[in-house]
């Protein structure tokens, strides 16, 4: 299966892509992944909100791909170990996990398929619908569309760990999605980059990365 990994980035996240684009760079390199780095600027002149230019990167991958790792840049590996292989469903066109508020897009698995492509042609008709705030909601209301099978929900912690002491609205530590050693990743939503950037240099989570 020929996989990559599609990272989303804008200038003002570069202190935080500084961090965790080599760490993804390594692990593919590990994995004898292909990894992609898209910006805004990929895409003029710009015809979507920020958010569905990321969706339009997936749309235009390059066809060679099996299947695609979507991610946010304020996201750390933190156990490489982890193949990515060992998440895709055999069947499902995308594999996803949820949060406390329910569907996240800050990491998923999504196919090369048709069914999938169709999907992505859902969000894009949806980006200006009332209601739909960015493209995290536009592929949450698309998913309740889809047939039985189409996506596979893993646990948070399989490919969206976070450190949900950094949420007070949370049970912090208690959250089933809470970040532990040995997760394949740490994903920290919301935070400044300041304060991502104060983490993943952390010796309490730079000791505790899977070697």
């Amino acid at each position: 299966m020929n996989i990559g990994i599609l990272a989303f980035t804008t200038p003002s996240f570069a202190s935080v892509a500084d961090i965790t684009v080599p760490a993804f760079k390594a692990y593919c390199a590990m994995h004898g992944y292909a990894f992609c780095l898209a910006t805004g600027d990929d895409w003029k002149p710009r015809t979507r909100k920020l958010g569905f230019i990321k969706t339009q990167a997936v749309f235009d991958a390059p066809p060679q791909f099996d299947a695609l790792f979507v991610v946010d840049l304020d996201i750390l590996i933190t156990n490489p170990l982890v193949p990515l292989e060992s998440l895709i469903h055999p069947t499902a066109d995308i594999i996803v996990t949820t949060d406390v508020n329910g569907f996240n897009s800050g990491a998923y698995i999504i196919r090369n398929t048709k069914a999938a492509k169709s999907f992505l042609t859902m969000v894009f008709e949806m980006e200006h619908e009332p209601g739909i705030n960015g493209e995290q909601d536009a592929m949450d209301s698309a998913l309740k569309f889809q047939k039985p099978g189409f996506a596979a929900w893993l646990p948070q912690r399989a490919m969206n760990s976070y450190l949900y002491t950094e949420y007070p609205d949370t049970n912090g530590a208690d959250e089933p999605g809470h970040w532990q050693p040995g997760d394949f990743l740490l994903h920290l939503p919301g935070r400044s980059n300041e304060r991502r950037v104060e983490i993943f240099n952390s010796p309490e989570i730079q000791s505790k990365i899977t070697k």
